[in-house]
């Protein structure tokens, strides 16, 4: 497992650098936390919330799929505890990496 993660990290980081670079500032994704399973992301900024809140959420597993990594599916969020304009963003990891 450490192996799968060791290969994973790297894939993650490289997803969240594009969606990054193609969101900020309406948008900016930090990684909270990683295992084999799941992704925990934080994604905040002021993006619109009204027309699809989980349109950006959706995004970040287009450019993990994008950057060679895993297919992922959101599952759920909530506000982040930290600003009121974040989120938690949860993600299960279904399938491995091309």
């Amino acid at each position: 497992m450490a192996r799968k993660l060791e290969e994973l990290k790297p894939k993650v980081e490289r997803a969240l650098e594009e969606f990054n670079k193609y969101r900020e500032p309406e948008a900016v994704a930090r990684l909270l936390s990683l295992d084999d399973r799941e992704i925990v992301l934080e994604i905040a900024g002021p993006y619109c919330r009204s027309c699809g809140l989980a349109d950006w959420f959706d995004d970040f597993t287009f450019e993990l799929q994008a950057t060679g990594g895993p297919k992922a599916r959101f599952v759920d969020y909530e506000p982040s505890d930290e600003t009121e304009e974040a989120y938690r963003v949860t993600y299960r990891i279904e399938s491995e990496a091309p």
